[in-house]
């Protein structure tokens, strides 16, 4: 578990998401887990608007890791 959560937090990082690194991320089926992140955009870090919102991470295949939100993969 600690590899998958070591690879999640470094392409949040990549991605510009705020992860709590102390929580675990939850498996919800063969290489799908479920985390939670902030986005680092211009209303987290200028105006306080954070929100924390619902992220997963596909692990399978030979690409990597894929972070989806909401159906769309995050770039």
């Amino acid at each position: 578990m600690d590899e998958i959560k070591n690879k999640i937090n470094e392409k949040c990082d990549e991605l510009s998401l705020m992860v709590d690194r102390a929580h675990l991320p939850i498996k919800v089926g063969p290489d799908c887990y479920l985390f939670h992140a902030t986005p680092k955009d211009d209303n987290c870090s200028k105006r306080g608007v954070c929100h924390q919102e619902r992220y997963y991470a596909l692990t399978g295949g030979k690409i990597g890791i894929t972070i989806v939100k909401d159906g769309e993969v995050v770039t």
